[in-house]
């Protein structure tokens, strides 16, 4: 389902009643976490931010252009954002001991049922593959703060642990059929109220 479409199904939903553009983000950002608990999946998002993002020394969802509220649904906030010149002079002892200087600043500033909340990450980005490595962390009065290593464990480890070198068994190639669009979706229909 498409933004637009949303939208649309938005304004027939209101039978003509103006709605304000935060109100309609507002509504989106419930029905996007309604889907996900629903389904027991991750959606991740992402928005734009106002013109204080230039200036303001604590970025956090008062950086959000369009419905604050939004910043209430979700369960993960961050912001990511280029190193300035004053951030590098605030870490410059951390950017010397670690021989790597830092291009870009990930506010995490809501960081529900989790350890690390309202910190920087400090990272180095090849914006060119989007591959990025985080350095270190700080709080947001720049002290630095401690990160614990973590081994990510998937659901089912055999099937993306398999060496390359390795030789992956093939299976037959199995016949795709056409999509039945009769399926009703738990995000279609009439089912899509606010």
């Amino acid at each position: 389902m498409t933004t637009m479409k949303i939208l649309e199904e938005i304004t027939s939903r209101s039978r003509g009643v103006n709605l304000r553009e935060d109100n309609i983000l507002f509504m989106i950002s419930v029905k996007l976490k309604d889907i996900a608990n629903d389904l027991g999946i991750f959606i991740m998002s992402s928005t734009q931010l106002n013109a204080g993002w230039k200036t303001d020394p604590i970025p956090d969802q008062n950086l959000l252009r369009g419905s604050k509220a939004c910043a209430d649904k979700i369960d993960v906030g961050m912001l990511a954002l280029d190193v300035t010149a004053d951030d590098r002079e605030k870490i410059s002892n951390l950017i010397n001991s670690f021989g790597i200087t830092p291009n870009v600043k990930m506010s995490i500033y809501k960081n529900r049922r989790g350890a690390y909340n309202r910190i920087f990450l400090w990272m180095y980005a090849d914006k060119g593959t989007c591959r990025y490595e985080t350095l270190f962390a700080t709080d947001f009065n720049f002290n630095p703060v401690p990160l614990k290593e973590c081994d990510l464990l998937t659901k089912f480890p055999n099937e993306f642990d398999t060496p390359r070198e390795q030789e992956v068994e093939k299976k037959p190639e199995e016949k795709v059929e056409a999509i039945d669009e009769s399926v009703e979706l738990p995000w279609s229909g009439d089912d899509f109220e606010f």
